[in-house]
């Protein structure tokens, strides 16, 4: 048995004088689901900027060969 101090907690009694912060909701709760998002993310995002590459360089090679975008 506790014999020192009033035998109740004084603190729990006052009003709580700030709000306790609730973390906010991940978009994608679950973390391996979340990791094959992002990683067909990546994935998408680096197909697209190879496309774009090849298709630079495509162009730059019919511009040297002398047909413009209209000759095709």
């Amino acid at each position: 048995m506790y014999t020192h101090g009033p035998g109740i907690a004084l603190a729990q009694l006052a009003p709580p004088n700030h709000k306790y912060k609730v973390p906010r909701l991940p978009l994608i709760p679950n973390a391996s689901k979340r990791e094959l998002a992002w990683g067909i993310f990546w994935m998408i995002l680096v197909t697209g900027v190879c496309a774009l590459l090849l298709e630079l360089r495509a162009a730059r090679r019919r511009m040297r060969k002398g047909k413009g975008v209209s000759q095709r």
